[in-house]
């Protein structure tokens, strides 16, 4: 396993790795699944239980690390360096912290690298173990307890797309073009979610096109909008935990809120569920609109 945390300053990254010179990982901790804590209630003469709330617990990583060097200046100026990058950068009342980043490569080709975001909780604890060697504890308070797929992913629904032909032996810049444009069909697309946790999308909708709808015909949810994204124009949405949002974003008098134009009663801002997630565009007039979807896989332990 090879882990490269970037601290939240904008520092070089530190790198832990096998063995070796520079910072050795021996142990970590607290990357396995999480735990569910779900509430529940009972009502007299109710058979079983009603499910009111889970519960994810917060995400705690430990590590030991040990650093070797070639020499004692160049140890002490290791344990300066892990030093810097657990700094706690304080924030004032309601900032928002700025987080670092771990990246985790299990080295194995099927298993996709990960990250995290974190923060430091307590500056590195050492324990000398000679003088061009020596270990140290590191504690790390998680964002987020779901680790995210380090590579983003994305689909395309009802894009037009237009065709060029080529003919024998064409004069050199020469390019001969039908003046057509076709349907590429591709209003359903299949989703995979690599991973074992739902989780969410942003999505771009761009114009022209009247009353769009993206479905995942899966599960039946779907987000429906009432009205019309014109040619130039574009909606951007997402369906984050605590992030979720619409935004109409106009070419000549930029961008506002776009709630309104949400039909909240038959819309859901949903998530991709683990596996498959057979995702469809429909639209009253798809002129030369299309949808784009992004999102990463999320696993709730490694």
């Amino acid at each position: 396993m090879i882990i490269t945390f970037y601290p939240a300053s904008g520092a070089e990254g530190i790198v832990f790795e096998h063995s070796g010179i520079g910072y050795g990982l021996r142990e970590i901790h607290g990357i396995e699944r999480n735990s569910v804590d779900t509430r529940t209630r009972k009502s007299p003469g109710q058979r079983g239980e009603t499910l009111h709330d889970s519960l994810v617990g917060v995400r705690t990583i430990t590590m030991t690390v040990i650093l070797m060097s070639r020499t004692y200046d160049e140890f002490w100026e290791m344990r300066q360096r892990l030093t810097d990058a657990m700094a706690i950068n304080p924030t004032r009342p309601g900032e928002s912290p700025e987080y670092a980043v771990m990246f985790i490569d299990r080295e194995v080709p099927d298993l996709p690298i990960v990250f995290i975001e974190c923060v430091p909780i307590d500056s590195p604890q050492f324990t000398d173990g000679n003088i061009d060697w020596g270990y140290a504890d590191v504690e790390l308070r998680c964002s987020d307890p779901d680790f995210k797929g380090a590579q983003d992913n994305q689909v395309i629904l009802g894009k037009i797309l237009g065709f060029e032909f080529l003919p024998n032996n064409p004069p050199a810049t020469a390019t001969v073009q039908f003046p057509l444009e076709m349907f590429a069909g591709n209003t359903r697309q299949e989703v995979i979610n690599a991973g074992n946790v739902d989780t969410p999308m942003y999505g771009v909708i761009y114009g022209f096109v009247r009353n769009p709808t993206v479905r995942n015909l899966d599960t039946g949810e779907q987000i429906v909008i009432v009205g019309t994204v014109l040619e130039g124009d574009r909606m951007e949405f997402s369906t984050s935990f605590g992030e979720k949002y619409m935004t109409y974003i106009s070419a000549t008098t930029g961008s506002r809120p776009a709630l309104n134009m949400v039909d909240v009663v038959n819309s859901t801002f949903f998530s991709l569920h683990p596996g498959l997630n057979r995702l469809t565009l429909d639209s009253a007039d798809l002129t030369s609109g299309y949808v784009s979807i992004i999102w990463q896989s999320r696993w709730s332990g490694i």
